[in-house]
């Protein structure tokens, strides 16, 4: 696990053997939003799902742009109630927020599955979390089993796409950096 600060976490679940089910990430958002209502009485809990190629490019870029916050607008929301497997099955990425309006600063937790780059980790966040919440999440989430490991929560860009975005950017790393 990675502490991100002392109110924030990062940790993902990271299977050895096939993917994120639908029905393993349902059980698993069900049980963070009851982890988190625990310890706080009212939270707000939202599907966010790219379903379209376009869509999807903007969730994994890592620049930020008023372009880029317009986009992920787009994203089509959902209840958790509203969670289906058809609505799973049809998008290539798909998040779990939970939020407490009611708590002063940005707390928010999210669970998320990038079923088109990476569909073998799902990954947790957390940010102004109180340490009780912080501790319920760590205690019940990150442990790992026969069935996945625990990493870090962080995609890796692979060989080949560093290599392919080099090509056709032309940047050139210097000779003594490793990839």
């Amino acid at each position: 696990m990675q502490t991100v600060d002392s109110n924030s976490l990062r940790f993902s679940h990271d299977f050895r053997f096939g993917g994120v089910s639908f029905e393993k990430f349902l059980a698993t958002a069900r049980n963070v939003c009851q982890s988190i209502s625990a310890h706080r009485g009212n939270i707000d809990v939202e599907i966010l799902t790219a379903e379209d190629g376009e869509t999807y490019g903007y969730t994994t870029t890592t620049l930020w742009s008023e372009e880029i916050e317009e986009a992920l607008t787009k994203r089509k929301r959902y209840s958790l109630d509203e969670l289906t497997e058809d609505v799973w099955n049809r998008s290539l990425n798909v998040q779990v927020t939970v939020r407490d309006k009611k708590s002063p600063g940005n707390f928010m937790v999210y669970v998320s599955c990038d079923k088109h780059a990476d569909r073998k980790r799902l990954k947790f966040y957390g940010q102004c979390l109180d340490e009780n919440t912080s501790r319920a999440l760590t205690d019940r989430f990150c442990r790992f089993s026969l069935l996945y490991g625990i990493g870090n929560g962080m995609t890796k860009t692979s060989d080949f796409n560093l290599m392919m975005g080099m090509r056709i950017s032309g940047i050139r790393l210097p000779k003594n950096i490793e990839i």
